[in-house]
């Protein structure tokens, strides 16, 4: 976000540093976060969240890696995620890594579940080892036994534009005039202090976003974020 609105895609609040061999082009890149005063959010990326994207996978030659959920912390206590296990996999794990919250989301059919985390639910890393620091990837329940609570649910547009110089935008959410998006009012309303975080499969890019209040109204309030980019597809040692 370079303060002029939509523009300057690709290099959404990020200090251009990456590590050796990261993949850092527009198709790989989460962009920042968006949360209106009515509580909607809206999350944009050059990464397709709806088909997502294939890579390389260390092991077998390609592989798809889909977008993740949206978790949502909000008493400032959250962990980026640890390593579990010693190979690349999607593992599964018992652990919220913080997060009190999730917008459970199905990218294909454009719906949501916005659910209360407890100490029995489980969440999903992404693919590749070195980047288990990217947190959460997927909240999970199949299996588990204890589904977490479901507070809202509902159906989110979503949109792509096309900047010439970095290529396409994806959003998801309450972006321009959106009819539908994802709804957290409820949450918004309790606490003062929210953070957000979203990766893909991989791990490749994590996107955090944090408000405590905003200053003034505003149709949008654009949340502070950091972009860490966390090692990548053929993610090399330095």
């Amino acid at each position: 976000y370079d303060g002029d609105g939509y523009s300057g895609l690709g290099d959404a609040g990020e200090d251009n540093e990456t590590e050796p061999g990261m993949v850092n082009n527009q198709g790989w890149d989460l962009e920042g976060f968006w949360l209106q005063d009515n509580g909607n959010l809206a999350i944009v990326g050059g990464f397709n969240f709806m088909t997502g994207v294939t890579g390389y996978d260390g092991l077998n030659g390609t592989k798809d890696f889909t977008a993740g959920d949206i978790f949502i912390d909000v008493d400032g206590v959250y962990t980026a995620g640890d390593a579990y296990g010693g190979s690349n996999g999607q593992p599964v794990v018992n652990d919220t890594f913080g997060y009190e919250y999730v917008i459970d989301i199905d990218w294909e059919k454009g719906s949501y579940e916005v659910r209360e985390l407890t100490v029995d639910s489980y969440t999903q890393e992404g693919w590749y080892k070195q980047n288990y620091g990217s947190g959460p990837w997927l909240y999970v329940d199949e299996g588990k036994g204890v589904v977490a609570e479901e507070i809202s649910s509902g159906k989110f547009d979503y949109a792509t534009t096309n900047d010439a110089e970095y290529g396409d935008a994806y959003y998801a959410g309450a972006f321009h005039n959106a009819a539908y998006n994802f709804d957290i009012s409820a949450i918004a309303a309790e606490y003062n202090d929210l953070v957000f975080s979203n990766t893909m499969g991989c791990g490749n890019d994590h996107l955090l976003g944090q408000i405590s209040e905003v200053p003034e109204p505003s149709s949008i309030a654009l949340l502070g974020l950091g972009i860490i980019g966390l090692g990548v597809l053929r993610r090399k040692k330095a």
